[in-house]
């Protein structure tokens, strides 16, 4: 996962119920971006930076 670091996307699913997952990605952007090609039902609308990036988390 060289570059890549862990993203919290956040939005909501169709009944307007608050939905978390976490991506690897390499930037915020990138992480909602991927997010939202997944077929799950779900709206993704932001993405935070999960941990320090220090390896750990």
């Amino acid at each position: 996962m060289l570059g890549k670091r862990k993203y919290m996307v956040s939005g909501h699913d169709a009944e307007g119920k608050y939905v978390e997952k976490e991506v690897w990605a390499s930037s915020a952007r990138n992480a909602l971006n991927i997010s939202q090609e997944w077929n799950d039902g779900n709206t993704y609308t932001v993405a935070r930076k999960v941990g320090c990036g220090c390896g750990g988390n």
